[in-house]
């Protein structure tokens, strides 16, 4: 039997390796949160702008609204997303691009050659 101080160093060192490898966290059953999709967005502003250009091309007034709807809906979703990240955080979230360092370029960028 484990005493209470060794069960306390096992869940601490589970801990520690369950933040820094995710699949070890999906092993386990206890894996770390998963990022939000950001394709939804994304996907509404593709078809906006879609919508936008053909509407250009055609003269339809209709599917121009539609396309404005459209891109000012992502564009708040976004917003919105952004939002509800910094209430959740306690504090200001960067809107950085994915893989990019808190002070420094994403990954992979300049490379030493």
């Amino acid at each position: 039997m484990l005493s209470d101080r060794e069960r306390e160093q096992l869940a601490g060192i589970e801990r520690a390796l369950v933040a820094g490898d995710r699949r070890l966290a999906a092993t386990l059953g206890t894996a770390a949160p998963a990022r939000e999709r950001r394709w939804p967005p994304r996907a509404l502003l593709g078809f906006g702008v879609f919508l936008l250009v053909i509407a250009v091309l055609t003269g339809a007034d209709g599917l121009f609204l539609q396309g404005v709807l459209c891109v000012a809906g992502a564009y708040v979703w976004r917003r919105w997303r952004i939002a509800r990240a910094r209430a959740a955080a306690g504090g200001p979230v960067a809107d950085r691009p994915h893989g990019a360092k808190p002070g420094g370029s994403p990954r992979g960028w300049f490379r030493p050659v």
